[in-house]
């Protein structure tokens, strides 16, 4: 059974991604991948990171944008949800391209 993805600020259940990060264990790069980009650069960030570590990012229908991290470390795995922008914003051009419309 799968759990529907709610967004932090209003629970819409309408949530969009429009970028992935990536950090490989013991690394010094990020993978990103967005609408139209698969990029990888140096990241001072993943040098820290003692596991594998994926970001995504999300935004609701409501203009809210929001990132998960999963951290994989010793068998665990730590989940932490942040809110990017908590505003409420419906103007098209504030919404960013989800990554399934390439």
């Amino acid at each position: 059974m799968a759990d529907i993805l709610l967004c932090p600020v209003c629970n819409d259940s309408y949530n969009h991604i429009y970028r992935h990060e990536i950090y490989p264990v013991l690394g010094t790069r990020k993978y990103t991948i967005a609408c139209g980009v698969f990029d990888v650069n140096y990241d001072k960030k993943a040098f820290g990171v003692r596991g594998f570590t994926f970001e995504t990012y999300y935004q609701c229908e409501g203009g809210h944008k929001w990132m998960q991290t999963h951290q994989f470390h010793k068998g665990e795995v730590f989940v932490e949800t942040e809110v990017i922008d908590a505003r409420d914003s419906y103007d098209e051009d504030d919404f960013m391209d989800d990554i399934w419309r390439d």
